[in-house]
């Protein structure tokens, strides 16, 4: 992983190792899809491990950034 995105993952409010698990499961399900296109298609396609990390940052920044703020009244933690 690279370390720009080991950096984010330390900046988030959940657990690096829970972050880490969804980016391999992120990054697998991405392959297998391609896989599954690439038979189908015929096209073959090159994944830059850089630049799906980059993505999945994106995209961990902009769902917690669409979290509601917990209140002091929330007791589901």
């Amino acid at each position: 992983m690279p370390a720009p995105a080991l950096h984010a993952l330390k900046d988030s409010d959940r657990p690096v190792r829970k972050a880490i698990q969804r980016l391999r499961w992120f990054v697998r399900s991405f392959r297998e899809q391609l896989a599954r296109t690439s038979a189908a298609t015929g096209v073959q396609f090159v994944i830059d491990d850089a630049k799906i990390t980059a993505v999945f940052m994106d995209w961990v920044r902009a769902f917690d950034a669409q979290k509601p703020a917990r209140s002091s009244h929330d007791f589901s933690r």
